[in-house]
């Protein structure tokens, strides 16, 4: 899916709006990750409005899955995912927070 991203952008973001809300988890965990990839294009308001809709989600799965592609947006945008975590942070579990909020921890020395 990541692929499609960067072929085209548009049509890939109109097929994955509706696996955002489709029944099955494993559906709806691939539209959050599709855009992990550094080298595929991003569409970080998909990435956000994708992960309020899921964000009252209980499984452990989706729950990491929202903070791990929060994490590496915020690689390449960190200021759009430090506004979305302060504007909707509280809606996201602790899990999903905790992952992303790891994009601004200090890198630990070892």
């Amino acid at each position: 899916v990541g692929r499609l991203w960067s072929r085209d952008a548009a049509r890939t973001r109109a097929a994955l709006e509706p696996w955002v809300a489709d029944s099955s988890l494993w559906i709806r965990r691939a539209a959050i990750i599709s855009q992990l990839r550094k080298q595929f294009a991003r569409d970080a308001d998909f990435l956000f409005a994708a992960c309020l809709r899921c964000a009252d989600e209980r499984d452990f799965f989706m729950r990491k899955a929202i903070g791990w592609a929060l994490r590496e947006c915020a690689r390449r945008d960190p200021a759009a995912v430090r506004a979305f975590l302060d504007l909707h942070g509280a809606k996201l579990s602790p899990l999903s927070r905790k992952e992303a909020e790891r994009a601004f921890a200090p890198a630990s020395e070892g």
